[in-house]
């Protein structure tokens, strides 16, 4: 959980009318369900190969990344059921780099350092390695300069398919357009890139990594 004395800079305020704002007291739960929608994550599959580690690895993701977006952005979910949810910051606070910024969101919390432990030394290694190395490809991409960044979306697996992301993502839409935001978010798959195509999603770029195994498919609205 976000340190109190962080708080989000008022000239960035993210606050969408008809979504349900995920509280501090609900972000645990938000997590585990961001957990059980991404068992089946592509993009990690050539780097942790075995189920087990995989999903350690994907926790890990959820735990360190989600505890960012909570502290400096914000996230949405159709109502507090917290079925579906989307998880977003302003760009002007997008930066993992920032040690001062990592400690303050306590990114490395006890449950990302619980998921890490479930891996080898040479896994945890590879995951580090994995976001750097996907951090340096997305620098050599030419993305919009100010923009409304999208870090998760996932829906609950028994809840999917029931068009419950889309009017997530429709609201969302509808409120960075109304502040003349675009939006940024990476998806990889072909279903996925479809989807975010029919809500008005254009490719922005692709990356790649043979190391890692995987490929991303950057997409903007409005920019």
């Amino acid at each position: 959980m976000c340190q109190k004395s962080i708080v989000l800079p008022a000239e960035h305020p993210i606050d969408i009318p008809g979504l349900h704002r995920i509280q501090p007291s609900q972000q645990e739960t938000a997590c585990r369900m961001m957990i059980r929608a991404f068992r089946k994550y592509p993009k990690l599959l050539h780097a942790f190969p075995e189920e087990a580690s995989r999903l350690a690895a994907i926790e890990a993701v959820v735990r360190y990344y989600a505890a960012y977006d909570f502290c400096y952005g914000a996230g949405f979910s159709l109502d507090e059921g917290i079925h579906e949810c989307a998880v977003m910051m302003h760009s002007d606070e997008f930066d993992f780099g920032d040690p001062v910024r990592i400690a303050a969101a306590d990114c490395e919390n006890a449950a990302w350092q619980a998921a890490m432990e479930r891996l080898t030394p040479q896994q945890r290694a590879t995951w580090h390695g994995f976001f750097e190395e996907l951090d340096r490809e997305e620098a050599k991409l030419d993305l919009p300069q100010t923009y409304l960044y999208i870090d998760f979306v996932a829906v609950e697996p028994e809840y999917q398919h029931q068009g419950r992301g889309r009017r997530l993502l429709q609201q969302v839409i509808n409120w960075s357009s109304d502040h003349d935001l675009p939006i940024m978010l990476f998806t990889n798959g072909e279903y996925d890139i479809r989807f975010y195509q029919s809500l008005g999603f254009e490719i922005a770029g692709v990356t790649t990594s043979d190391t890692y195994g995987f490929e991303n498919t950057y997409v903007t609205f409005g920019a």
